[in-house]
């Protein structure tokens, strides 16, 4: 089912990606909902009824995050790996992978985390993203530093 929402351009409403607009621009707000009904609608028509009579339908989201949570094998050792592959994940310079290719893997490997139950705040996702990048060479900054501080500063 993933790769047919992607391909309707529906996943972004399912992963929680692209959220509702505001209550006030109400010519996106429908548009909104009626992409959401749209995403609510394929998940419906692809499960058997006693599947749906559990589901809470509310939106596109809820529907899937029911499903997950009912039907994803979340154990530790699953967890531990989705949350190694986000941590380890590094950019090479100069190499075959883009940088956009990168952030969409890192990206990729939040989400596979979430669905396993882990949850990385943004926050924390701004500094695996900032830790997956090639570290520059801190050396001639601190060498300028070190001679205008205090020589106890630098010490301590």
């Amino acid at each position: 089912m993933i790769p047919y929402l992607k391909g309707a351009k529906l996943w972004p409403y399912m992963n929680g990606m692209k959220m509702k607009p505001a209550k006030t621009d109400v010519d996106a707000l429908a548009t909104g909902e009626e992409i959401d009904s749209q995403a609510l609608s394929t998940i419906l028509i692809n499960i058997v009824p006693n599947v749906q009579a559990g589901l809470n339908c509310n939106s596109s989201k809820y529907a899937w995050d029911s499903l997950l949570s009912r039907y994803t094998q979340a154990d530790s050792i699953m967890q531990n790996l989705a949350e190694y592959c986000l941590f380890s994940k590094k950019f090479i310079e100069g190499g075959s992978e883009t940088l956009p290719a990168h952030l969409a893997e890192l990206q990729w490997l939040r989400e596979s985390c979430r669905v396993l139950g882990i949850v990385i705040p943004d926050s924390q996702f701004a500094g695996i993203i900032t830790l997956s990048m090639p570290s520059p060479s801190w050396d001639l900054i601190l060498g300028s530093l070190s001679s205008t501080l205090d020589p106890s500063i630098v010490m301590s």
